[in-house]
């Protein structure tokens, strides 16, 4: 019984350890996408090209938005700012199947 009671600092961490791993779900990893006219689109997400390289976010006049969450202005726009538009930088870039 004392074996066990000295190991019980041991055995909480170990099962709090456990506990955190077991409910720490990561997040889904969203994509991003640009298009300059609603029909060819780009994979803009950040771990594949770079927002001033490959491409960038002009301010406009009129209510438009740069990213999206899916290759369709229809989908979630991304960012905050509701006036800008994308340009591509990087003319080699493919445009993706939507």
């Amino acid at each position: 019984m004392k074996k066990l009671l000295k190991n019980m600092p041991l055995l909480a961490f170990v099962l709090a350890a456990a506990s955190a791993l077991a409910f720490n779900v990561p997040g889904d990893i969203q994509g991003e996408y640009g298009s300059e006219n609603g029909t060819e689109w780009y994979d803009v997400s950040p771990a594949t090209v770079l927002e001033g390289v490959d491409y960038q976010c002009n301010e406009v006049q009129v209510e438009s938005h740069c990213t999206y969450s899916q290759p369709s202005d229809t989908s979630t726009p991304i960012g905050e700012n509701d006036r800008e538009q994308f340009e591509l930088l990087n003319e080699d870039l493919d445009p993706i199947e939507p």
